[in-house]
């Protein structure tokens, strides 16, 4: 983890990396949006706006669980959001992925 990094990018790297030890290749995508996914510096209210793509409903509402643990220890908001079934374009600039 870098020091350069956002509170609001630290807690979507300890999410990533926790949704891919709890679920491992069920996790298809772990989705950084919105302005702490566009850079800059968030403000204090910034919230994190993450999207998951797992396999099954139960991981999907588990990662809304794991969203807020992970935010409240980092005393950050969260704009959760689970599928099981997605598919999009990439807006670059505004998505970041991490990809298992």
């Amino acid at each position: 983890m870098s020091d350069s990094l956002s509170p609001q990018e630290r807690a979507f790297e300890e999410f990533a990396r926790r949704a891919q030890d709890r679920w491992g290749d069920s996790l298809r995508k772990s989705l950084l949006l919105g302005s702490t996914a566009r850079g800059g510096t968030p403000g204090v209210d910034s919230d994190v706006d993450v999207f998951v793509v797992v396999e099954t409903e139960a991981q999907a509402e588990e990662s809304l669980g794991l969203a807020h643990e992970v935010g409240f220890a980092h005393t950050v908001p969260w704009s959760p959001s689970g599928r099981r079934r997605y598919r999009a374009s990439k807006n670059e600039g505004t998505v970041r992925s991490f990809d298992p």
